[in-house]
This record gives structure tokens, sequence and C-alpha cells, in this order.
């Protein structure tokens, strides 16, 4: 739960919600790097759930108290707990900016707790981006039943398709991308997705793991 409520709606600024299938309701934001990286924590299959604004920490920044909410607390499917800030490279080189990113550091550092910074520079990086984007246009209204489910699954666990192309052969386009969609069939969203694009049938999406 949020320890502030997430703006959504006010100014000139990108804010919004993004519908989630790993938390009870959906993920806000409150720019379009916080929605990038939420869809992308919804695709990971490292990631188990993940909360907006969690809590808040007391800081020190340059000898002065001051207090710090994380935008994102994500709990993987091991157990373990990460907190992330979201936030364009090039206001991380501000001073003032850089002095607080310390602080935080320190913080959760010596509290034994895991923090990351992910940056713009990180969200836009090609080909992932666009997979993303692509992938999360298709899971946008959650068309599978539990009944359908178990049957798509079924007959892609019996043909073994290798491919995306093999894969609407076996279930249909609409279908197919569904299943890529909702993580059920993962792809590599590291690497150019196309028709031809590897697919795997157990485990979900493939990714280059900074979360270490």
């Amino acid at each position: 739960m949020s320890v502030r409520k997430v703006v959504t709606r006010r100014g000139g600024h990108s804010r919004g919600l993004t519908p989630s299938i790993k938390n009870p309701i959906a993920a806000a934001w409150e720019s379009q790097w916080e929605r990038a990286f939420a869809q992308f924590l919804e695709l990971s299959p490292l990631v188990l759930l993940f909360v907006v604004q969690p809590i808040r920490e007391p800081i020190i920044v340059n000898g002065s108290p001051a207090s710090y909410i994380p935008d994102l607390e994500v709990k993987f499917v091991d157990g373990s707990i990460a907190y992330f800030e979201v936030k364009p490279a090039v206001k991380c080189r501000n001073v003032i900016v850089a002095a607080r990113l310390d602080a935080i550091r320190r913080r959760f550092h010596d509290t034994g707790r895991r923090f990351y910074l992910v940056t713009d520079e990180w969200l836009s990086q090609e080909p992932r981006r666009s997979n993303v984007s692509l992938l999360m246009y298709h899971r946008r209204d959650f068309l599978l039943n539990n009944q359908e489910r178990i049957h798509l699954t079924k007959l892609v666990s019996a043909a073994k398709p290798r491919t995306v192309r093999e894969l609407i052969n076996v279930v249909g386009s609409c279908n197919a991308w569904l299943l890529l969609g909702l993580s059920i069939v993962g792809v590599d969203l590291e690497q150019p997705l196309s028709d031809e694009s590897e697919i795997f049938l157990e485990g979900g999406h493939r990714h280059a793991n900074f979360y270490n």
C-alpha cells in the first residue's frame, strides 16, 4: 500500500494507471518513465508483485534531515525485496539531486536493503522498450478466461512450437500474441521481435538481469 496518494491527474505531466496482473490494483505512475518501468516489471518473470511509493524513509542530506519515498518496492519470486527510484539521467547529474541520491543509497545500504536507480537511458534501450510496449498492447484486455487458458496451453504443450511463427500456426495470430502479452509464452526482450523469434514455453520472457 502506498504511503501517499499518487497523483494521476494534474497539470501537463504524464500521469496515469497501468493495468496489472501481478498486483490487486492498477499501478499508478507519475511520469512516462515510471510507466515504462511498471510495464517492464509486469513482464519480468523474476517479479512477483510491486507496490508504488510504499514507504517513507528518513535520510540525512548534507547534514540536514529529510525524507524519501521510493518510487517502487518490488518483491521477487525468490522472496527477496528491492527498492527502486526512476529518474531521468540528466537530473541525476544535478549536484543537489546527486547528493540526495547518495544519502538514499547510504540509508538503504546501512539498513541492509537493496536499492536501485533506473534511468531513462536504460528504459529507452532498444529493442527492449519496443518489445515491452508491443507485448503490453497485446495483453491490454486480459481476454483469456481459465478454460481458454488451459485449452491454449494444452495445444502449445502438445505442438511445442519453437518460434513466434510456429506459435501462430498452432493457436492463431490473436491467441499467439495474447499468450505472449500475458507472459504465458516468453520471448527474449533484449532481441528484435519478429515471426522468427525464438519462444520459451516455460519461465516467461527473458531479459538482462540488472537486479543482482
